[in-house]
This record gives structure tokens, C-alpha cells and sequence, in this order.
């Protein structure tokens, strides 16, 4: 019987991509999919109730369930209850949940966090206020799903995995809770489907052939690998309130896949190029924070490239749909074909969205933090262009550290007298060892925070993709994987390098100025030294330009960074490790 209706579901998918209507048609609904409701209420709850009930679960379970299972809760209810809609231009099915700024459990996660601080940590908050002008944050919003595991599984074996798991603790039960509300929404989709005025189209019709798929096994198509990702994800992101923060190393996992469904005639290359396009405008509809990120390339245990035909699809449908997110990562390597550099160039001259990630110096990187040759091979591209140990590591980025400000403080205690410092590498010194001073506040207070993550934060969905969390009930954003990494970030460490090299330049070599006095041309904002700031400004001594002084500085003043940094313990069972890019955080000042 099984062979027998995956069969009526090859049929229907190979019907579905040539009824499609042109792909221009189709895009007007793919643009306005994820920017309003397009569900049919008559099949569940929007977001405003769906947030009422959740309230309602909340206040019955505080004090006398633990979190986590209060959470399951929720996330059961919304798989329930939440009304879905269904359209003939799109393969993918729509839900009322849809806006990253109005998730269900946003309000109920940020009051926690409140809760959980005063309880456990009251202190920090009062402490991180030392570390003037730095950002210390709870920041539990970043997962990589092992996809080459759950795709292996889908949803029926991922139920099976943790309903067989040995755990019995609370944090397993909240897991089989949620491993059982995905699959029941799945069948729950199925059923409205089936009733839907659109059943009879050929691309529902797909649709209701591979979700039913999805509710018996894993995925056996590519377009069900598609539909899995998307549901996985959303189930992630949008209910259990956690980022997917990578869609994984997408053209190796598709392409055997792909050329099953090629060999065996389900498709063809422009079909399957269309439903590429389909689930590339799921991202570019949703417009999810900093972009969705995904990568391609890689190099196999043999030394030849994991580029191959998927690979050069998904370059044509990012050129032709021309969407900032997906955000396209690269592995770039001597081994990536001069077809698939010279394409991706070519797009990024024309400002296609792709960041080029080199792979030996990211191995160089990874052998640096201790990890394995084989790791930094395989490692999973995530967020903005990190990278960690595929399915091992999970990775906070609690603490954005303000260097500039420490030359403001500097200055200004050299203005009332309170310091003062003969030499310019006296000077330099004192920098470095108040860089130490709010590094060492620093981890201590993610320290306290991070020490309560399972209390505010039980990342369920992802957790039920790790193996190690499913076998002993632990959160994989808390201590359940291999590597529990924290990673304390700066911003402005160019701009404190120029003021660094200002000062030497200002005070100890053309001795302009004391050093007090440029304090008071600063608490001036150089009122009355309009030449001085244009000649600074003007100045090449900066860093970025190649510069001997500014290169040297830089380079100082990231040794000390990391050794403040890298390894030290955190609360986690896991290390610290500083990164030297700041995202997208900058200061005025």
C-alpha cells in the first residue's frame, strides 16, 4: 500500500510542476504571503487569540509546571488551533502565525527572562552597567538543526526516536510533546487541504500527496525535502521561538534527491528550478531576521568539491529572483569549479546577495579553537557567516563589547586629572588592561545568565533534531551538545585603533597637546580645533589602509581580546571565544 501511494504521489508531483502557472503569475501571492494573513480563518485562530490562549496556558502552569512542558503546551495548542491556508500558486502552505515581530510566545518569553533574573541573577543586571556603553543580552535566538539527521528520520521518526528515548526527566517529556503536536499538525494539514475549494488543483493535489508522505516517512523527493525544511523551520522559528539559523548545506543535501527524481522522471532541471524558486520566495516573502541563511559548496573527505548541478540551479534562481534572503554563503576553496566562481563574481558584481566564506582560512580558525581537521571540514555555516562544527556545537552571542569607549573614558579621566600616562605605550597599557577589566565583568554576568537558559528558553523543536538531546533529555541551546560555545563579540575596534593612533600621534609625538588637554578638546566635541579634527580625520594612519602603526595597534589590541577571551569557562560546560566582527552593531558616540 505504501509503494502504492508514494506512487499517486510521483504522479502528482510531476503534474504539479508543469501546472503551475507562470512563475511572474504566481509571485504576486509569494510576495504578500508572509506579510499579511492569507489563511482561512474558518480553519483555526489568528495570532491575537492564539496569543490569549497562550496567556491563559501560561497562568495555569506558572508555579506549578515546569517551563518547558508549559512551553510544550503552548506550542501543541498552536499546532492545533492555528488557522493555515493553502493556494494554487504555491507549494507551500501558509499560516496565521507568519510576522517575526508578533510571535506567540514573544511577551511570554521576555517576561521570563525577567523572572528567571530576579530570582537567579539579580545582581548582573546592576554589574553589566560597569561595562559602559557594551551590550550584554540574553541571547538564546540561534540554532542549527542537524538536517542530515531529520531528513533521514522526518517527522514520524523523529516521534519515535524520543517517545523510544531512555530520558525520562521533564525536558524529554515537553520533546515528545512537541515531536507529537508536528506530526499531528501535519495530518491536521492534510485534512484542511483535502477540504479546501482548491483540492482538485494539481498543485494541492501535490501538496496533499507529499504531506501525507511527510506524516508516514521521511522525505523521498525534493520537493519534500523543501516541504519538511519549511515546516521544520517554522515549527523552530515562528512557534517554538527560536532563529533556524541556516537551512544547512543545501545543494549536497538535495542533490541525491534531485537526481532521483530526475533519473526516475518525476522531474526535470527547469521543473525542479521552479519549485526552487517557490521555496526561495518562502524567505524572501517572510524577510526573517538578518536574512535566512543558507550555503552551498564544501569539500568531500576525498578532496573534490560538493559543487554539482543543485548547486549551479540555486545560483540561477538567486540571480533571477534577486532577493537579499535567502542569504547565499559560499564555501569558497582551489577546488570550486571556475564555473560556479566565476557565476557567483559575476552576480555579486551585480549585486546579487552572496557571502564568500573562505574554507582554509575558516579551517585555520577552527584548528586555532581546538577543533578537528574532519570538524572544520564539515562545519555548518550559520547566522551572518559564522561557522561551527556541524551538529556539535551550539553558539550564544551574548556580549557586544564598545572599544571606542574606553579611549572616551580614558580621555576624559585624563581631563580631571584622574589619569595620566607618560608614554604613549603607557598609554596603550592602560587601554588594554580596562579592555581586560570589562572583558572579566563580562563573562561573569553571561555567566549568570547563561547558568538559567533551560528556565527561559527550552528550544524543544531543535532540540529533537540532536541526538545527544534526544537520548538524555538535555536543551541544545543549554548544555546539550558537544561544544556549549559562548562568544563575546566587539564593536568600533577600527575607530578605537584610529583614536589610538590619534593620541600617539596628537600627545606623544608632535606633543600638540597633553593628554589632558585633548580630554578637554573632546569634552568640547573640538570646539576651537576645527584644523586638528579635519588633519585627524584626513589622516592615513588608519586602519584598513595597510599602515605599519595602525596594523601593529590592531594586532596588539586583538591578542589581548582574546586571551581575555578565548577558553575560558563558561556556565555552560562549555568555552567563551571572542569573534572579531560586530554584526551589525555600531555606536554613536
Amino acid at each position: 500500500m505504501d509503494i502504492i501511494n508514494r506512487g499517486i504521489a510521483v504522479v502528482a508531483l510531476f503534474l504539479s510542476v508543469s501546472a503551475f502557472a507562470a512563475f511572474e503569475d504566481d509571485l504576486p501571492y509569494l510576495k504578500s504571503k508572509w506579510r499579511s494573513d492569507v489563511t482561512d480563518k474558518s480553519t483555526g485562530l489568528g495570532v491575537e487569540e492564539l496569543k490569549a490562549k497562550a496567556e491563559k496556558i501560561a497562568a495555569a502552569g506558572k508555579g506549578v509546571k515546569p517551563w518547558c512542558l508549559v512551553k510544550a503546551e503552548i506550542f501543541k495548542m498552536i499546532c492545533e488551533e492555528m488557522s493555515v491556508g493553502f493556494s494554487p500558486h504555491d507549494a507551500f502552505p501558509a499560516f496565521s502565525c507568519w510576522s517575526k515581530k508578533n510571535r506567540v510566545l514573544t511577551k511570554l518569553i521576555n517576561e521570563r527572562i525577567v523572572e528567571v533574573d530576579s530570582t537567579y541573577c539579580p545582581d548582573a543586571k546592576v554589574k553589566s552597567k560597569e561595562v559602559k556603553g557594551s551590550i550584554l543580552r540574553h541571547d538564546y535566538d540561534h540554532a542549527v538543526p542537524d538536517w542530515d539527521r531529520i531528513l533521514k528520520l522526518g517527522f514520524p521518526g523523529i516521534k519515535a526516536e524520543i517517545d523510544a528515548s531512555k530520558a525520562t526527566n521533564d525536558y524529554s517529556k515537553a520533546m515528545r510533546i512537541v515531536a507529537d503536536a508536528m506530526l499531528n499538525n501535519v495530518k491536521r494539514l492534510v485534512k484542511i487541504a483535502e477540504d479546501s475549494k482548491y483540492a482538485n488543483n494539481p498543485v494541492i493535489k501535490a501538496e496533499i500527496a507529499a504531506l501525507k508522505n511527510l506524516a508516514k516517512a521521511p522525505p523521498k523527493t525534493a520537493y519534500e525535502v523543501m516541504l519538511f525544511q519549511l515546516l521544520f523551520f517554522y515549527y523552530g522559528e515562528h512557534l517554538d521561538h527560536l532563529q533556524v539559523r541556516s537551512l544547512g548545506n543545501w545543494d549536497r543535501l538535495l542533490k541525491p534527491y534531485y537526481e532521483a527524481d530526475i533519473a526516475a522522471g518525476r522531474t526535470t532541471r527547469e521543473e525542479f528550478k521552479n519549485f526552487v524558486k517557490h521555496f526561495w520566495w518562502q524567505w524572501g516573502s517572510l524577510d526573517n531576521w538578518w536574512g535566512q541563511p543558507v550555503y552551498i559548496g564544501g569539500t568531500k573527505a576525498d578532496g573534490t568539491t560538493e559543487y554539482n548541478e543543485v548547486s549551479r540551479i540555486v545560483l540561477e534562481v538567486v540571480d533571477e529572483v534577486h532577493v537579499p534572503t535567502p542569504k547565499l554563503q559560499m564555501k569558497i576553496a582551489p577546488n570550486t569549479p571556475d564555473d560556479i566562481l566565476s557565476k557567483a563574481l559575476d552576480m555579486a558584481r551585480r549585486h546579487r546577495s552572496i557571502v564568500f566564506c573562505g574554507e582554509e582560512p575558516m579551517a585555520k580558525a577552527m584548528a586555532a579553537m581546538g577543533f578537528s581537521a574532519e570538524e572544520a571540514r564539515t562545519l555548518d555555516i550559520w547566522g551572518c557567516y559564522e561557522f561551527q562544527p556541524r551538529a556539535a556545537a551550539n553558539t550564544t552571542l551574548p556580549c557586544i563589547i564598545n572599544m571606542p569607549r574606553i579611549m572616551v573614558d580614558l580621555l576624559e579621566n585624563a581631563r580631571t586629572g584622574d589619569f595620566k600616562a607618560e608614554t604613549f605605550e603607557d598609554f596603550e597599557k592602560a587601554f588594554h588592561r580596562e579592555l581586560e577589566r570589562r572583558l572579566e565583568i563580562s563573562l561573569d554576568v553571561v555567566r549568570a545568565y547563561e547558568a538559567n537558559m533551560d528556565e527561559f528558553i527550552p528550544a524543544l523543536v531543535h532540540s529533537l533534531s540532536i541526538k545527544s538531546c534526544v537520548d538524555e533529555g538535555r536543551n541544545a541551546i543549554g548544555n546539550g551538545m558537544k561544544y556549549n560555545l559562548s562568544v563575546i563579540l566587539q564593536a568600533g575596534s577600527g575607530t578605537a585603533v584610529d583614536a589610538l593612533a590619534a593620541v600617539k600621534e596628537i600627545v606623544y609625538e608632535r606633543k600638540e597637546m597633553t593628554l589632558a588637554e585633548l580630554g578637554q578638546v573632546m569634552a568640547d566635541d573640538w570646539k576651537g580645533h576645527d584644523e586638528l579634527r579635519l588633519r585627524m580625520r584626513a589622516s592615513r594612519r588608519k586602519w584598513g589602509n595597510n599602515e605599519p602603526l595602525t596594523n601593529k595597534l590592531k594586532r596588539d589590541l586583538y591578542r589581548v581580546f582574546g586571551a581575555a577571551v578565548n577558553g575560558k569557562a563558561n556556565s555552560r560546560g562549555g568555552k567563551f571565544f571572542a569573534s572579531g566582527h560586530s554584526i551589525d552593531f555600531f555606536y554613536i558616540m
